[in-house]
Order: C-alpha cells, then structure tokens, then sequence
C-alpha cells in the first residue's frame, strides 16, 4: 500500500511513477482507454498489485502530459464479456453509464481520455453527470443558507446572512 502522506511532487519525481505515466500515455494514443493492470504490465511492474501505487498522482501526471482530463472507468468496460450479461447487450457507446466508474459501488479500474472522438460517448455522460452534481451542491447551499437565514446567524461582522450575489 502506498503513502498516503507521499507528496504529488515525490511521486513525480519518481522513476516507477514515471515509467507507469508514460505506458498510460502510449495506451491513451493507440486505444483511447487503459486499465490499471495494463498499464502496469507495459511498464514492466506486472507482479506489482494495482494498490501499491498512487493513482490519483499518476492520473494526475498523465493528465499534464496529454493536458486533457481523463474519465474514470469501471471494470465491466475492461472485462471480456462487457458488452453481454444475462443475454442482454450493452454496448458502451449506447450505455455509457454503465462503465463510468461512479456510483453504485463502481471502483475505478482504468482511465479514457475526455474528448477523444471515440470517447464521445463517455465525454457527454461524464459532463451531465458533473452538471448533475453542481445542481445538487447549489441545492444543498441553498437549503443552508434558508436555515442560517431562519435562525439569524450572524455572520463575522455581525450582520444577517444576506442573499449572496450569484449569477
């Protein structure tokens, strides 16, 4: 298990982290999306488990390299049998929130780029479901603030909370 004190600044520094970066970048180039298994393997750290390493740090240094952001995936989208269960297909092009590794207990097993044009798919999922989130932190700021403004907190010069001035 890696440090989880280790700095993003170490690890970039780091000859093995930068070995994995640059096998996740030459995966990206050819296929658009890499698992964390396949990664370590074109790397050459194959006997390596996938948690020993820092993955928010080397998904972070991949993404300043190719400067792009890259979708979580979850791992039915790198699983043999993907695209068939219970006889049914799925097809990640018309399901596309079905590998998006968020919610229902998704891991993240692997990365897309964002706005590759066979990523589309995933690009548009991945913006509505941010979307989705900035409507529900503006929902919960909103009920807070009604409840600051039902009990008259004051706010540190002694004021009401006010309405603030959002577009």
């Amino acid at each position: 298990m890696p440090s989880k004190w280790q700095k993003y600044e170490t690890t970039s520094s780091d000859p093995h982290y930068q070995a994995i970066t640059k096998a996740c970048v030459d995966i990206l180039g050819t296929l658009g999306a890499f698992s964390k298994e396949e990664a370590l393997k074109l790397a050459g750290f194959s006997l390596f488990d996938s948690e020993s390493f820092r993955w928010d740090h080397i998904k972070r240094m991949v993404e300043e390299e190719i400067d792009n952001e890259l979708i979580p995936l979850a791992s039915q989208f790198f699983s043999k049998t993907r695209d068939k269960r219970h006889g049914k297909e799925y097809p990640a092009e018309e399901f596309p929130g079905r590998y998006i590794a968020h919610g229902y207990g998704k891991k993240t097993m692997g990365w897309c780029v964002a706005s590759q044009g066979r990523n589309g798919h995933f690009f548009i999922t991945q913006l509505n479901l941010k979307r989705e989130q900035v409507k529900g932190k503006a929902k919960a700021h909103d009920k807070l603030l009604r409840q600051g403004r039902r009990e008259a907190v004051p706010t540190a010069r002694g004021k009401v909370l006010i309405e603030p001035n959002i577009p």
